[in-house]
């Protein structure tokens, strides 16, 4: 059980990073219309590992 919730915490952690990662760069010289889309992405994976890592106990 606690390696399944181990493993659960670090992969969301991991998708939280690279979504951060992936919308931080690709914010360098987007289309117009992308720019607000890529900087809820950037905001949503950077909350993500922190979020999840204070979910259930």
């Amino acid at each position: 059980m606690l390696v399944e919730l181990r493993d659960v915490l670090f992969t969301t952690a991991w998708f939280g990073l690279m979504t951060m990662v992936w919308c931080g760069w690709a914010q360098e010289s987007p289309a117009r219309g992308w720019r607000v889309p890529l900087g809820v992405g950037s905001a949503a994976g950077c909350s993500s590992p922190w979020g999840s890592a204070s979910g259930p106990a």
